[in-house]
């Protein structure tokens, strides 16, 4: 395999297995990336265990160069590009171009198991993260849209909790919120709330950076990975959709907070 620049590469991808945790860590850099706050730690065992995730170990020569995550996303409809994390070694020599085609022919089997070809390969990035924008524009007629505001804070949490404290005191007049249940989901498969609340998304709820169609199957994946899903009590249909959870990383506690809605003031 050639990369650019006359340098040669000789690429072996393989699966990640839990004795590659050491592995993964040192080329992840969950120490620096995002600033310590990597969720790569957190996710790794479902990322092993999970049939959907494809997570690999690409290696040149014998040596890691680089891990890469892509997600099967509502029975194979869509392929989610979830990270990649080179080596610095290896990185901007072109091996991340040169590493593309042997990745996706390591995927190949699962589906050509399935007789089923995705119909779209999407990824979700910060509009800061430069690097993540220009390897995914490397990919032949890629389209850029943005559909989705994203607020990052910090601060101290019982500060927090005492000022959404006195906040919602002030909410009464605001339609309860309540979590949602399996027996209760047809409220949001109705299509008059896809077609107000997640109209500008196409039907899509993010949660957690990840995008994932509003039906019944995802749903019942979000309850089992146990995420915290609110709906409020509007009619005829509901006019918000909240996904929250958290997650350990090496500087600390993750809180992720996905809030779709048409009404601002509920949002």
């Amino acid at each position: 395999m050639t990369g650019t620049d006359d340098q040669e590469f000789q690429i072996r991808v393989r699966e990640v297995t839990y004795d590659d945790y050491e592995t993964v860590m040192t080329i992840a850099s969950p120490h620096t990336f995002r600033d310590g706050f990597d969720y790569l730690p957190a996710k790794f065992q479902h990322y092993v265990d999970d049939p959907y995730t494809f997570f690999y170990i690409i290696e040149d020569v014998g040596e890691t160069a680089a891990i890469t995550v892509f997600t099967c996303k509502d029975d194979g409809e869509a392929i989610l590009f979830k990270t990649m994390r080179n080596h610095p070694k290896w990185v901007g020599n072109g091996f991340s171009k040169a590493a593309r085609q042997p990745v996706l022919h390591s995927m190949a089997p699962y589906f050509i198991k399935r007789a089923k070809v995705s119909k779209m390969f999407y990824t979700v990035a910060d509009e800061g993260r430069k690097d993540v924008l220009k390897h995914v524009r490397a990919e032949p007629s890629t389209t850029f849209q943005c559909k989705m505001n994203v607020m990052y804070f910090r601060c101290d949490l019982a500060t927090l909790h005492q000022q959404l404290v006195g906040d919602l005191d002030g909410m009464g007049s605001l339609p309860a919120l309540s979590p949602v249940q399996l027996d209760n989901m047809n409220k949001l498969l109705q299509s008059d709330f896809s077609s107000t609340v997640l109209s500008k998304s196409e039907g899509f709820v993010f949660v957690d950076w990840d995008p994932y169609k509003l039906n019944e199957s995802n749903i019942k994946r979000f309850v089992e990975w146990g995420h915290h899903i609110l709906v409020d009590s509007g009619k005829p249909a509901a006019k918000s959709l909240s996904f929250g959870g958290s997650y350990m990383t090496p500087r600390g506690r993750v809180y992720h907070i996905d809030v779709h809605s048409t009404d601002e003031v509920l949002c």
